[in-house]
């Protein structure tokens, strides 16, 4: 493949991606407010343990992230994933791909 400039790359590489995992309307669905129900936000210090214990050999699921990208991100740049879980929590609204488990059957014989 020729290379290609700065920004004809990033639009080839971005058509790339628009091919791999398409854009598909999903419906907003909120979660019904339990108004008694308070949670803490979620810490600095709480992302790094979680991240330890997540599997990176395992399959993106259906909302196409993998592991292998979230580890190094909670390193660089924890504030990302911080400020969208806590604001996950705060709407009390978690988007449904990230809800929703891919499951896999093998035969063994």
């Amino acid at each position: 493949m020729d290379l290609l400039e700065g920004g004809e790359s990033q639009s080839y590489a971005y058509r790339i991606l628009q091919e791999l995992y398409p854009q598909i309307p999903i419906p907003f669905q909120r979660q019904p407010q339990n108004l008694t129900a308070r949670y803490e936000a979620f810490t600095k210090n709480e992302l790094p343990r979680i991240m330890k214990e997540v599997p990176i050999k395992k399959e993106p699921g259906y909302d196409g992230i993998d592991f292998i990208v979230l580890k190094p991100m909670c390193r660089t740049h924890p504030e990302i994933l911080i400020t969208f879980c806590n604001k996950c929590l705060s709407l009390q609204c978690f988007p449904n791909p990230l809800k929703t488990g891919v499951i896999v059957l093998f035969l063994t014989l």
